[in-house]
């Protein structure tokens, strides 16, 4: 194509070799602890380390498999637009001729990359709970607090997904340059 779309399709497709590294990592690393906590043979440490932080482990686990699954819907949703771009294809059915700076514009927006940052913030949890694991292994009362494993973890993802969700809420700011700073703004009632 000699219209200047190489330069963006090329940029497409690094993000989305991104996200689907960031998704097999999300998949190769609860694949590997469970593996090696799991199947480590009694009395050793890995053993031990399996025995007090079992719940965690499991529950870090699944969240790194849901930020993974995040991650692959970011990269089919990227690679749509990379398709509609490179087919030279109309953004909309009642329009015939093919707009790349609508194109790009919508795989631009940030209600484009919603599930990256879900995957993300639901990451950070998984960090977490993965970090209360071995942490349970030194200190076993940190099972009897509720508030640690389950709340603050909780807690974190929904603060995390609260601010995304209020910064992306407006229309408008999906298509501004900084719309992390225009939407906190407006949470502040400031004006950028």
């Amino acid at each position: 194509m000699n219209d200047g779309t190489d330069g963006y399709l090329g940029y497409l497709s690094k993000e989305m070799n991104i996200m689907g590294i960031l998704s097999t990592f999300c998949v190769a690393v609860p694949a590997l602890v469970l593996e090696r906590l799991a199947s480590a043979a009694k009395d050793t440490d890995l053993a031990t380390i399996w025995t007090s932080g079992k719940t965690y482990f499991w529950i870090a686990s699944a969240l790194l498999l849901v930020s993974a699954s995040l991650f692959y819907k970011q990269r089919s949703l990227l690679a749509f637009y990379y398709g509609r771009i490179a087919l030279g294809e109309p953004p909309l059915p009642h329009v015939s001729v093919p707009d790349y700076k609508t194109w790009t514009d919508w795989a631009d927006s940030w209600t484009t990359w919603i599930p990256y940052h879900a995957a993300f913030w639901v990451g950070v949890v998984a960090i977490l709970e993965y970090v209360f694991a071995l942490v349970s292994y030194k200190r076993a009362s940190i099972q009897e607090h509720v508030c640690g494993y389950i709340l603050l973890p909780t807690l974190v993802l929904a603060i995390g997904l609260i601010v995304m969700a209020i910064v992306h809420k407006d229309r408008p700011i999906r298509f501004s340059d900084n719309a992390w700073i225009v939407g906190i703004n407006r949470m502040f009632k400031k004006t950028p």
